[in-house]
């Protein structure tokens, strides 16, 4: 069904409502991101539908949409994972996001900038991604936007150059938060910055990943990448129930 495919978006709806999602308990978040966007292929290659070059489906089954009438009851959370430092890369997937959820607007945003191995990502490649985040909150799809896994020196590098909108939240892996330095706290005490934690692992946009999800709906699973993962939470304010949760993953076959 998508043997014609160059590009493909997939978002697999609300996975609460999954049963067979439901029932399994997941090692990582990339093993949850891969069942229940292969669980969105599977739907997909039940579809009849014409499928060209450039696809796009929802799960029909499982939709995330948000009620109007309890969008003043939830917090809309979104974390978007790039593997591309382009500023269109991430404000298509929060747009992407805000369509699929049906509104007009998401309280965080969190960027997860692309991994470079060993190598350190500096300012110059943070601004242009950030200059998108801007953008979001200018426009008011975004009411505040923070990042993930920066150190204190990247942190202070982004806060002081932001020309108008300051990164509220630094989102820290498990193992980091345990260690924090006296610098980074003062720092984000100072400027308002929370510090979270979160237990994503690294693999989730990575070629090892894709070829997992692509397995046996594409002969040239190897051949595609990952541009982003939108990983999107709808919890009720005051409670820390979750009403819905799911992922928005873009995928392209790279050239030749």
């Amino acid at each position: 069904m998508i043997q014609a495919a160059e590009s493909i978006v997939l978002d697999t709806g609300n996975i609460i409502k999954c049963k067979q999602l439901t029932k399994k308990v997941f090692e990582t978040l990339s093993d949850e991101m891969v069942e229940s966007t292969r669980h969105c292929l599977d739907s997909l290659s039940g579809s009849s539908s014409n499928l060209g070059p450039a696809v796009e489906y929802t799960h029909e089954n499982h939709s995330s949409v948000v009620d109007a009438k309890e969008r003043d009851q939830v917090r809309v959370c979104v974390k978007v994972f790039l593997t591309l430092f382009e500023e269109n890369v991430l404000y298509d997937a929060v747009q992407k996001a805000l369509t699929q959820l049906d509104v007009n607007r998401i309280e965080s945003l969190i960027v997860a900038f692309p991994q470079m191995g060993n190598h350190k990502i500096g300012l110059q490649q943070m601004q242009p991604i950030w200059k998108a985040c801007e953008e979001l909150v200018a426009q008011g799809y975004v009411s505040s936007a923070g990042v993930a896994d920066l150190d204190l020196s990247q942190l202070t590098e982004l806060y002081l150059w932001a020309p108008s909108v300051k990164p509220t939240t630094n989102q820290l892996h498990l193992d980091s938060i345990c260690k924090l330095s006296k610098g980074m706290t003062e720092f984000a005490s100072e400027n308002n910055i929370q510090l979270l934690s979160h237990g994503d692992d690294t693999e989730l946009t990575s070629r090892t990943t894709v070829e997992k999800i692509l397995k046996g709906f594409r002969d040239d699973a190897d051949k595609w990448m990952c541009e982003s993962v939108a990983r999107y939470t709808v919890s009720f304010r005051c409670r820390g129930v979750l009403h819905s949760k799911g992922y928005i993953v873009k995928l392209r076959k790279q050239p030749q």
